[in-house]
């Protein structure tokens, strides 16, 4: 299994999670980013028809999703986050934010 050296998060994805009201789903969420830092990805899915964007999938309440993609083999940037329901909206999002950072 990989370590992951550093997970970082965009201003976008802080500010998502920041204002989540489902706060069982922010656990969850947190305690699955403290597993990524360990190499445990989990539920994970490259998006398909993007390059280099990622998205964890987390099984409680609405079904959310993290979009992230990599530098090299040790750093994971979360772009953004979101729900099953508006997962198109979502992945156009972390397309934009990617679009920014390269």
């Amino acid at each position: 299994m990989n370590i992951i050296t550093k997970v970082l998060a965009t201003d976008a994805f802080q500010i998502w999670l920041e204002n989540l009201k489902d706060m069982k789903a922010v656990g969850v969420i947190k305690a699955r980013i403290e597993r990524i830092k360990k190499g445990n990805i989990g539920d994970w899915k490259r998006v398909e028809g993007v390059k280099n964007i990622f998205e964890v999938r987390i099984d409680v309440s609405k079904g959310y999703r993290l979009y992230y993609t990599k530098r090299e083999n040790t750093i994971i940037i979360l772009l953004c986050g979101g729900v099953k329901d508006t997962q198109n909206k979502n992945i156009k999002e972390a397309e934009h934010i990617l679009k920014y950072l390269e």
